[in-house]
């Protein structure tokens, strides 16, 4: 009896250690498969996500503008219902006081979402109601080409005697490489339009969405000679142009803040700044004004109009706003509440606007 029970004992501990080293062995081969299925993820993810070009790569199947901009509370479907009068209609062409804001929230490339959007919504209202013809050039429509293209518009459209308004908002960025023989920092300043990059990629972006100081000098003095002395032009730049500072830096909350420029310059080997076609002090021209959201060396922060709802609004844009809510609709007078009332209004803490005027 006492054998068969050690017999028994035996078989029983036999099939218990083959059951155990059964077990052991489909763990092993469960984790192996798991290791390699992990594996081919990173690879598939690394050889998706990355292509190389030189020494930068770019982000093609990167997180979406949309997903990088959950904190941008709003929608630029909001500012599609509002009317934009055509840059070659009669109403503008006859308007004495003609308004373009060009904007864009929204990039082609991989920049940081921005809510120019806002920017729209409370400029347009304000200045219809101060009179102006407002014509609104924003996202995709505003590329190089068709910022161009619309300001040569307002160019032809201008009258004698007009009161011209023209507001960018969006990302700046400096731009360094070829020639900048013109700027004593050796770095041209530039608006980034919808179809730019934050750097240049080979067979992928050259540089040419960048709409340079020298470009917008230009498009500014064709203005001011077609509506002459009698006429006045406004130029606003709710944009970081002057971001290689790294004193601008200070205080950057990359979870809370949302800045438009970037502290890194755009390096473009064969730029070439556009020839300057009428002098500043060339006969007739208008009195002029250039508004910035901020000083030379110094980042553009937006300002958070509802902190609850995380709405936010364009530093420079909503001042503006302000002024002609107020009753300011001259052009001196929008400049002299913006640099007077920055401060108190707390739209901008950390940084200061930055005034230039013939007048």
């Amino acid at each position: 009896m006492k054998i068969k029970i050690q017999k028994l004992s035996v078989i029983i501990m036999r099939n218990l250690v083959c059951s155990i080293a059964a077990m052991l062995c489909i763990a092993s081969t469960f984790m192996a498969c798991s290791n390699s299925t992990n594996e081919e993820s990173r690879n598939v993810k690394e050889e998706s996500s990355v292509r190389t070009q030189g020494q930068d790569t770019l982000s093609v199947d990167s997180v979406s503008n949309a997903d990088k901009g959950n904190q941008v509370q709003g929608t630029d479907n909001l500012t599609s219902k509002i009317e934009s009068v055509s840059l070659t209609s009669k109403e503008f062409k006859d308007s004495k006081k003609k308004a373009v804001i060009i904007a864009v929230s929204r990039y082609k490339g991989d920049w940081e979402p921005l809510s120019c959007f806002n920017d729209v919504k409370y400029l347009d209202s304000v200045l219809k109601k101060s009179g102006f013809t407002v014509t609104i050039v924003q996202n995709d429509d505003a590329t190089h080409a068709g910022i161009k293209d619309s300001l040569k518009k307002v160019i032809k459209n201008c009258h004698e005697g007009d009161m011209v308004l023209v507001h960018f908002s969006g990302h700046g960025q400096q731009i360094e490489g070829g020639d900048q023989s013109r700027e004593p920092d050796r770095k041209a300043e530039s608006f980034v339009a919808f179809d730019a990059y934050p750097k240049c990629y080979k067979n992928i972006y050259d540089g040419s969405g960048h709409l340079s100081d020298d470009e917008i000098h230009n498009i500014r003095n064709e203005i001011r000679k077609r509506i002459r002395k009698t006429g006045f032009l406004m130029m606003t730049f709710d944009a970081c142009h002057s971001a290689g500072s790294t004193d601008g830096n200070r205080g950057i909350d990359s979870d809370i803040d949302i800045i438009r420029g970037t502290n890194e310059s755009i390096v473009i080997p064969n730029f070439k700044p556009e020839p300057l076609r009428i002098k500043d002090n060339a006969p007739d021209l208008s009195p002029f004004i250039e508004l910035s959201a901020c000083q030379e060396g110094e980042i553009n922060f937006e300002y958070v109009i509802n902190e609850k709802k995380n709405e936010r609004c364009g530093s420079l844009s909503y001042l503006m706003y302000l002024s002609l809510k107020d009753g300011f609709t001259d052009f001196n007078g929008i400049k002299n509440y913006v640099m007077n009332n920055y401060k108190k209004s707390k739209c901008m803490m950390r940084q200061k606007p930055y005034a230039y005027s013939t007048s």
